[in-house]
C-alpha cells in the first residue's frame, strides 16, 4: 500500500491532462489518502476551483431520487451528434468488425445520442460488418456475429422509451461532469 508521500510524488509527476482526467472521472474510486494527495496537487498547480469541486461531487453519493432526476435531465439535453433537443438521449454499444485474411479488427464504442442517431450509426456499423467482417479466419465470422447482435439491438433504439443500463452506467461513471453540466445549464437559464 503506497504511503501518502508515495501518492504525492506520483501525482506530482503526472501531466496536467492526466491529473485532470483522474480528478474528473476516477476520484470516486480512490482511497481517502489518495484523494487528499490529489486535491493537494490540484491546488499546487492552480487548477480551476471547479476541478476540486468535481472531486467533492464524486464523493457525495446521490440518493435514488436525485439520480433519477439527473438521468431525466440528461436525457432531455440536446443530442451530441445532431444537436436536436426533445428526443430522449440514450446509450447503446455500436460494434464494427472488419477482416482481411488472417487479421480481424473488432471495435466497440458507446454511443450516447438521440434514438435516430443511434439507429443510423448502428445501421452503418451493421452494413460495414456484414460487408467486411467475415473475411478473416478464424475470428472474422465470430466477431461479425457479435457485431451484428450488438448493432441489431442498437437499431431498435427508437422503440425504447426507458434508459438503457449503458446510459445509467455512463452517467454514474461521469457523474461529476453531468452534474456540472446541469449546474451550468441552470445558471445559463437563470433557474438556480
Amino acid at each position: 500500500m503506497p504511503t501518502i508521500d508515495d501518492l504525492r510524488r506520483y501525482y506530482a509527476q503526472l501531466p496536467d491532462d492526466v491529473l485532470e482526467n483522474l480528478a474528473l472521472n476516477e476520484a470516486g474510486d480512490l482511497t481517502p489518502e489518495a484523494i487528499a494527495a490529489l486535491q493537494a496537487e490540484i491546488r499546487n498547480r492552480g487548477f480551476p476551483v471547479e476541478v476540486a469541486n468535481v472531486i467533492d461531487v464524486q464523493l457525495h453519493a446521490l440518493g435514488k431520487g436525485e439520480f433519477e432526476d439527473l438521468v431525466q435531465w440528461f436525457r432531455g439535453c440536446e443530442c451530441p451528434r445532431c444537436g436536436i433537443k426533445g428526443r430522449a438521449l440514450n446509450a447503446f454499444t455500436i460494434a464494427e468488425a472488419m477482416s482481411f485474411l488472417i487479421l480481424t479488427k473488432y471495435t466497440t464504442s458507446l454511443l450516447v445520442a438521440c434514438p435516430g442517431c443511434i439507429s443510423k450509426a448502428a445501421k452503418e456499423a451493421l452494413l460495414l460488418s456484414i460487408t467486411l467482417g467475415w473475411w478473416g479466419i478464424p475470428w472474422g465470422p465470430i466477431r461479425t456475429l457479435e457485431a451484428i447482435s450488438l448493432n441489431l439491438a442498437a437499431r431498435k433504439a427508437e422503440d425504447r422509451d426507458a434508459p438503457t443500463e449503458e446510459l445509467l452506467n455512463f452517467i454514474r461513471h461521469n457523474i461529476a461532469v453531468v452534474l456540472d453540466q446541469r449546474q451550468q445549464s441552470r445558471a445559463k437559464n437563470g433557474s438556480g
